[in-house]
């Protein structure tokens, strides 16, 4: 065997040379200082999230009950009238801001909730027709 082939010398005997090896306690450590924890704006998210998660239900259940409504929203984004289009969903129970984008392959809804005029949650629901 190659006594030199990986760079230290592997004969009998001898220790392997590392040369970045360093001792565990040659390593500097140090204790860091985080801010004190404020769950108010996670609940406060999580909390709309819920009325997102709410919207979401009472449009997908408005498409699973209704064919005609389902055939509505399908003519008008064929037709490619976005004002009908964000109507029929407006009316359907989307009550938070919504982004609604549709192509011949499906739909995309896309809400946001807001939380002291910033946005904290967004809840995209993407179907296919």
């Amino acid at each position: 065997m190659c006594h030199l082939c990986y760079g230290y010398s592997t004969a009998p005997g001898f220790a392997p040379f590392r040369p970045w090896y360093f001792r565990p306690e040659s390593y500097f450590y140090y204790n860091r200082q985080y801010p004190p924890v404020d769950p108010e704006i996670f609940v406060d998210s999580v909390t709309m999230m819920q009325r997102l998660t709410q919207d979401a239900n009472q449009f997908l259940q408005k498409v699973k009950d209704s064919q005609d409504f389902a055939e509505q929203v399908m003519k008008a984004a064929q037709k490619n009238d976005q004002g009908t289009v964000d109507d029929l969903l407006t009316g359907a129970g989307i009550q938070s801001d919504a982004d609604i984008h549709y192509n011949p392959d499906g739909l995309r809804v896309k809400m946001t909730g807001t939380y002291e005029g910033v946005d904290c949650c967004y809840l995209t629901i993407s179907l296919r027709w």
